[in-house]
């Protein structure tokens, strides 16, 4: 499965943490599918108005309200960023080199 990462932006600017997010949401690796952002909401609503309306981002496939009004979960997308995209690739491919190797091990054992 994807890895989630959890930004508090509690004590933020609605401006300061609108660069964070955006930010953070650029420079994401592939391996994390979602962000949830705690923005409280208790304080005022500004942060949690600005992450579900406001953020836009070419990554952000889909905001996800919960229960929980202090946070919002974004869905991300991979990006298309050759660098990242290749560094992945080789992951993945040495860990099914691997498994293999292993299966291969356990089969003449």
């Amino acid at each position: 499965g994807l890895l989630n990462l959890t930004v508090d932006i509690h004590g933020m600017t609605t401006a300061q943490a609108k660069t964070h997010l955006e930010r953070t949401i650029s420079k994401l690796p592939n391996r994390y599918g979602q962000i949830t952002v705690i923005h409280g909401y208790q304080m005022g609503s500004s942060l949690q108005v600005m992450v579900r309306k406001k953020l836009k981002h070419k990554r952000i496939k889909q905001e996800i309200l919960t229960l929980n009004q202090g946070e919002t979960i974004l869905l991300i997308s991979e990006t298309s960023d050759i660098a990242t995209h290749d560094l992945s690739v080789k992951s993945v491919y040495a860990k099914s080199i691997k498994k293999v190797y292993y299966v291969v091990i356990d089969f003449f054992d």
